[in-house]
């Protein structure tokens, strides 16, 4: 400080040295004690030894879109102020890249996480080149974040415990290629409600939606794999089987007659046999006339299939059981399902079982079906 100064610019260089033999790097440590949350991210491959990734970042989502910042480049640690908190995000955590700093594939291994009940792998929503942990809930105090990773070539031999939170404990090590013993097999998938001769008076009805983990190669989805459910209440009117085709960003129904009793709103239920189930309220079917969701412009007769919320509720794969809705893990992404993956990892999908953790429906069984179940695990349909 000066006792004397009035006018004109001044600069003040302080030169420090380290003390803290503890800390030789000098690597900050942020006093809990500050109102501002921080996090502490770590990158470690599953014998505990560091891994360097492209890049580590703090992340922000709501819905499927977030915002990552304060990035590092090849890195295994990081810590920094959480996320400034911005109108319309919801989940604040971090985010790490897909590949490490030789430019090599990775998958997730392991999430271990301060706050595990309010916190959960995340989609990093559209971006698709990297891995998030979020939390809905945080307000205060320090979170941390490690991140178990491996080398996608290597051959998942997997266990999972339960912990009580949507993420899974995933263990991974190197096996045969050899598939390995069945401890699950999928389910039979039951026959459908078959579809009832169209009544003169029927209704006629299509739409689109998302599937969120299917590659643009996917430009078809045949109508054995689908079902759509018209609902009144709890009790079901009619069960249709239609297929659906790619159309840009969503798939597009064919046209199907639905033998409703009367004019009214409706609840429609989707569900492909290896996704999750949404359902979609308010949908006013009227006998003898289209109604057509599957366009651009809004209908507020279709109910929830329009709006920029509900239009791109997705579909989510991972979903093993098929339409088998007593298998016990039916509509949901869990332990089952990650059981019959292991059972035809490194197999073609040329079976209905094999076919069912086929979840990207390239017509193979590999570390891309795994990276999916692990996006998706712990999610259930509506």
């Amino acid at each position: 400080m000066w006792p004397n100064w009035n006018t004109g610019k001044r600069a003040v260089t302080f030169v420090v040295k380290n003390t803290d033999t503890s800390n030789p790097t000098n690597t900050p440590t942020p006093p809990l004690s500050t109102p501002t949350p921080y996090l502490e991210i770590k990158v470690v491959n599953p014998q505990l030894t560091p891994v360097r990734m492209k890049s580590i970042c703090s992340s922000r989502c709501n819905n499927n879109n977030c915002d990552n910042s304060f990035c590092d480049s090849n890195k295994d640690a990081k810590i920094f102020a959480k996320s400034p908190t911005k109108n319309g995000f919801d989940r604040y955590g971090a985010r790490i890249s897909k590949k490490n700093s030789a430019d090599k594939n990775m998958v997730i291994v392991e999430v271990e996480a301060s706050n595990s009940n309010q916190g959960k792998l995340d989609k990093c929503g559209s971006d698709v080149s990297g891995f998030c942990y979020t939390w809905s809930n945080w307000n205060t105090g320090k979170r941390e974040i490690t991140f178990k990773v491996g080398l996608s070539s290597v051959t998942p031999t997997l266990t999972i415990t339960p912990t009580g939170t949507p993420t899974p404990t995933v263990t991974m090590t190197p096996g045969p290629s050899s598939t390995p013993t069945p401890s699950l097999t999928a389910g039979p998938s039951p026959t459908t409600t078959p579809s009832t001769t169209p009544a003169p008076d029927a209704a006629r009805f299509r739409f689109k939606i998302k599937l969120a983990d299917l590659p643009i190669a996917v430009d078809h989805i045949n109508a054995e794999d689908v079902l759509i459910e018209v609902l009144d209440g709890p009790t079901l009117v009619q069960a249709v089987n239609r297929a659906l085709t790619r159309g840009g960003d969503y798939y597009i129904s064919g046209d199907m007659m639905l033998n409703i009793p009367v004019s009214k709103t409706y609840t429609i239920s989707v569900k492909v046999k290896t996704t999750t189930r949404q359902t979609f309220a308010n949908v006013n079917l009227i006998q003898g006339e289209l109604r057509d969701c599957s366009g651009v412009t809004l209908d507020n007769n279709c109910g929830e299939l329009v709006g920029v919320t509900n239009a791109d509720r997705a579909l989510y794969s991972g979903d093993s059981d098929g339409f088998n809705n007593e298998s016990g893990s039916y509509n949901k992404i869990d332990s089952a399902d990650l059981q019959v993956l292991i059972t035809y990892y490194n197999q073609t999908a040329s079976t209905d079982a094999s076919r069912a953790v086929d979840f990207n429906m390239d017509g193979q069984i590999d570390i891309n079906d795994f990276e999916i179940l692990a996006k998706n695990y712990g999610l259930q349909g509506i």
